[in-house]
């Protein structure tokens, strides 16, 4: 399941020994995978592929239209 980070949440950079020690968490960015320690900074959201399917159907929609 892909994460994004919520749009008020700040970026940052685990600094807890462990798998996800000194990975950088950025706005804008998508991950699949995410700090146990830090899911409350985090949404769901839809995959790229999904995003590029939809956008597609869209697009296909509006020229059946026309």
């Amino acid at each position: 399941m892909p994460y994004k980070l919520k749009p008020k949440e700040l970026a940052f950079q685990v600094t807890r020994e462990g798998k996800f020690e000194y990975h950088r968490y950025r706005q804008g960015q998508i991950y699949e995978e995410i700090p146990p320690e830090d899911v409350h900074r985090f949404e769901k959201t839809q995959s790229a592929e999904s995003i590029a399917h939809s956008d597609e159907s869209k697009k296909q929609k509006t020229e059946s239209r026309k």
